[in-house]
């Protein structure tokens, strides 16, 4: 497939006219120039789908990404909707599994009719969406999935959420400069962790170190057969790629159990997890890498404490995931006023976004549809059992 380059030369004058409009400000939260005036007229909702891990282990993500996303609905309801219609979110459960993905994108677009679908949350969801959505030319937005595979996966896929590539790139580069000779990975059998597990072996090898890789299946509980296995191939560091935030904490605490001494390396889903991840073992010093958020955003005190309004009073988890999914309806919000609900249009509209400005930062989004190299991953480290800034 001829992926997306292409259409810089297809969109023309009339969308860089557009785009000379465009003021860069907070784009949700604060005045917004739209370039013209539309008078807003009552309708029927505007129905956007959402495909989410809202069963199995991963729940732990899908539920809090399904709050933020009613409280970003919310947020745009009550200042009046999109031209004076109100958005419907359809929220279906893609269990971050291939088959359950599959379903439930072709019930939201067959069944529902949505023309536009957030999501997935996992990259094995993503991906089984991917042809669905690519040829019913339905515009489909993910806020997390990170999987390099994604990149190729269609022209109307997108993602708000960067590469595992970039990941991979930057734990590898801290892995060699600490003077690590040999990591081994305990890597589940997931796309997501998989494109990172590729990410960090060629990068890391590349700059002269070894990598040897243990891999479980998704619904695998010991872990010990594989921590086994890179105890005697005499490694210098363990790197935790798990998917399931609950699967961290098991095998840091199996790793704790076998004598295999923190620091660690963490993937981004395990250092998210960390206030669980702690309660199974001592992670102190451990290492991972995260996707920055703007502290500063003017509305994150009121989405957090809306947030606890749905959610029984919880903090909100994984800001790294968080972020991009709250902007990710935003996005789609200013699409919609932009060039109406045609989705091909909402894809060409999509290729011109750049320098928006929102909770997850500063995004542009390049010729495949994923977030321009600025946007990326961080060096965390745990430091009195919280995570905090990388420091030497």
């Amino acid at each position: 497939m001829v992926r997306k380059s292409s259409l810089k030369l297809l969109l023309g004058v009339g969308l860089i006219a557009i785009l000379a409009g465009c003021a860069s400000v907070y784009e949700d939260g604060q005045k917004s120039d739209t370039g013209t005036s539309t008078t807003p007229t009552a309708g029927e909702p505007i129905v956007i789908g959402a495909l989410l891990p809202l069963s199995g282990s991963e729940v732990a993500l899908g539920l809090p990404m399904q709050r933020v996303l009613q409280v970003a609905a919310k947020k745009i309801n009550d200042a009046g909707g999109i031209n004076g219609r109100m958005i419907k979110l359809e929220f279906d459960d893609g269990a971050c599994a291939s088959d359950a993905a599959n379903k439930a994108i072709n019930n939201l677009v067959s069944i529902k009719k949505v023309k536009v679908v957030i999501g997935g949350a996992c990259s094995s969801e993503t991906l089984a969406a991917a042809p669905v959505v690519e040829a019913n030319k339905v515009v489909l937005l993910s806020p997390a999935a990170s999987s390099p595979k994604i990149t190729t996966a269609g022209d109307f896929i997108f993602r708000n959420y960067p590469s595992d590539s970039a990941q991979g790139q930057i734990l590898a580069e801290y892995a060699n400069k600490k003077g690590f000779k040999k990591v081994g990975m305990i890597v589940e059998e997931q796309p997501y962790t998989e494109g990172i597990a590729d990410a960090f072996s060629a990068a890391f090898e590349k700059l002269g170190g070894k990598v040897v890789t243990e891999k479980y299946a998704q619904n695998a509980s010991d872990f010990r057969t594989q921590i086994t296995k890179l105890q005697a191939a005499s490694v210098d560091m363990f790197f935790v790629d798990t998917q399931a935030p609950d699967k961290a904490g098991i095998v840091v605490k199996q790793l704790v159990e076998a004598g295999v001494k923190a620091p660690y390396l963490l993937n981004d889903v395990a250092i998210g997890a960390m206030d669980e991840v702690v309660k199974t073992g001592n992670v102190e010093g451990s290492v991972g890498a995260e996707v920055p958020y703007d502290k500063t955003y003017p509305d994150l005190a009121k989405l957090q404490e809306s947030y606890k309004a749905l959610s029984d009073g919880k903090e909100m988890p994984y800001m790294s995931y968080m972020a991009p999914t709250y902007d990710s309806l935003f996005i789609i919000k200013e699409a919609i006023e932009k060039v109406g609900e045609d989705p091909v249009k909402i894809k060409d509209y999509l290729y011109t976004v750049k320098g928006r400005k929102g909770l997850a930062g500063t995004l542009s989004f390049d010729s495949n549809g994923d977030p321009t190299s600025d946007y990326r991953h961080e060096l965390k480290m745990v430091k009195d059992k919280a995570v905090v800034e990388y420091k030497e």
